[in-house]
């Protein structure tokens, strides 16, 4: 369960470096912050397919279905301030794009903050509500950036 978050951290904190540097490369960046979550969304489709119908949407709700996604995106906002005001310092060109880095690096480390004290053990939950989490703080980071990361 930590694994997902801690990949997304490795990966991210790569691609957030390089995306506030201007002229930077980003492709093996970009593909490396791709991998864990491909291969997320790869492991909860497999457990849905091998998973009778009448079980699979019980395995995507768990018990914390209303709340994880919110929670984890409040648990990212603090984090996501901090990786924007540094990430200021290293005078990025596009900004959109950098603010998006910041917001998977953050939603990542809410994740993993988040991920000690879930109790939900299914696979198919972590596909659908921690990746929805990620990319709605990853979304936010590239909304606010514009404005944050102005020089």
């Amino acid at each position: 369960r930590l694994a997902f978050p801690l990949a997304i951290i490795a990966a991210a904190v790569a691609l957030a470096e390089r995306l506030g540097r201007p002229g930077a490369h980003l492709r093996l960046a970009g593909l490396a912050a791709t991998l864990p979550v491909a291969s997320m969304l790869l492991a909860a489709g497999s457990v849905l397919l091998a998973t009778p119908p009448g079980y699979r949407l019980e395995l995507m709700l768990g018990t914390t279905w209303r709340t994880a996604t919110a929670n984890v995106v409040l648990l990212s906002l603090p984090s996501l301030a901090a990786i924007l005001r540094a990430m200021k310092q290293l005078a990025p060109t596009r900004l959109a794009l950098a603010g998006a880095g910041a917001g998977l690096l953050a939603g990542a480390q809410g994740l993993l903050v988040y991920s000690l004290y879930c109790s939900e053990m299914a696979v198919p939950f972590w596909g659908v509500w921690y990746v929805l989490a990620i990319v709605i703080t990853t979304a936010v980071g590239s909304a606010v950036a514009p404005r944050c990361l102005r020089w």
